[in-house]
C-alpha cells in the first residue's frame, strides 16, 4: 500500500472531496494543513505551484483536486464501471466545477478574504446557481435510480457533489436544499457512512469553508 500525504491549507475548500473518499475507504494518510505562512517556500516544489496536491510514496506528486479524486478512485475501487459511466462522472464533476466556481463571490465574502454581506450574495449569486445545478442534479438522481449519481455504487463525484451542496446549507441557507429532496438525501447519505461520518466528527472544529 503507498503511503499518502495530502498538503492543503486547514479549509475544507478544495480538499475536503479527497478527504472524504479517503476516510470512505479508510485509509491512512498524512493530513498536512500547512499555513500561509508557510506556503511561500513550499510552492516551487508543487507541480502546478498550487495545492492541494497529494504526495505519494514520498516522492511522486498529483495536483488539481479533480485529478487526484479521480486517481483515488481508481486506486479503491470507486471508479466507474464502464467507459460511458466514467464520462458521465468527469461530465458531472465538471459541473460541480462550474458551479463552485460561479459562487466564488460569495465563497471569498464567506472565509474573509473580502467584506462584504454574505446573506445578500448569496441571495444574489448562490441562488440562482442552485435552481441550475440543484435541478440538474435532482434529474440525474432521479434518472438513475440507485441513489448515487452514476451506476449501482459510490464513485468520487458523489463525494464531490455532497461536499458542494454541503456547504450551501452550512454557511448559506439551511433549507436551500429543501426544494431538491433527491440531492438533499444524497448528500445526506453520503455524509452518513460510517467511516464517512467518523471523520467529520473528528474533523478539526476550527476548519473553515
Amino acid at each position: 500500500m503507498p503511503t499518502y500525504r495530502l498538503i492543503y491549507f486547514n479549509l475544507r475548500a478544495r480538499a475536503e472531496a479527497i478527504r472524504l473518499l479517503l476516510a470512505y475507504a479508510g485509509i491512512d494518510y498524512i493530513d498536512d494543513r500547512i499555513s500561509r505562512d508557510a506556503w511561500p517556500a513550499m510552492k516551487d516544489q508543487m507541480p502546478l505551484k498550487q495545492i492541494p496536491v497529494l504526495e505519494i510514496d514520498g516522492k511522486d506528486k498529483i495536483a488539481q483536486s479533480t485529478a487526484i479524486l479521480r486517481y483515488l478512485a481508481h486506486q479503491f475501487g470507486m471508479a466507474a464501471k464502464s467507459p460511458l459511466n466514467e464520462a458521465k462522472v468527469d461530465m458531472l464533476g465538471e459541473a460541480v466545477q462550474d458551479a463552485k466556481q460561479q459562487c466564488r463571490e460569495w465563497r471569498v465574502i464567506v472565509v474573509g478574504y473580502v467584506e462584504g454581506d454574505k446573506d445578500a450574495k448569496f441571495k444574489e449569486v448562490v441562488v440562482p446557481v442552485l435552481n441550475n445545478y440543484g435541478t440538474i442534479f435532482e434529474r440525474t438522481l432521479k434518472e438513475n435510480g440507485t441513489g448515487w449519481l452514476v451506476g449501482d455504487s459510490i464513485t468520487w463525484v458523489d463525494f464531490f457533489a455532497a461536499e458542494f451542496f454541503d456547504k450551501i446549507i452550512t454557511y448559506g441557507d439551511p433549507t436551500a436544499l429543501d426544494q431538491f429532496p433527491l440531492v438533499k438525501k444524497h448528500k445526506e447519505n453520503v455524509y452518513a457512512i460510517p467511516n464517512v461520518k467518523k471523520y467529520i466528527d473528528q474533523r478539526p472544529k476550527n476548519t473553515p469553508f
